[in-house]
């Protein structure tokens, strides 16, 4: 009796095709750019905030 484990794969189950939408390299450009946008967010954003806290705790006199 043969268990389910011991089914051969289906053929042309070995063959690689490439990826129509660009594989690995362009899933991984794609995020790299979109962290590298929120890490530019982010650093804008503590910047704005040590500004504002930095003209509240130091007032220009007039």
């Amino acid at each position: 009796m043969r268990h389910k484990r011991d089914r051969s794969a289906p053929a042309g189950a070995g063959r690689r095709h490439p990826r129509p939408d660009g594989g690995l390299r362009c899933r991984l450009r794609t995020r790299l750019a979109a962290m590298s946008e929120l890490l530019l967010a982010g650093i804008v954003a503590a910047g704005l905030l040590l500004y504002l806290v930095w003209a509240l705790l130091r007032p220009e006199d007039l």
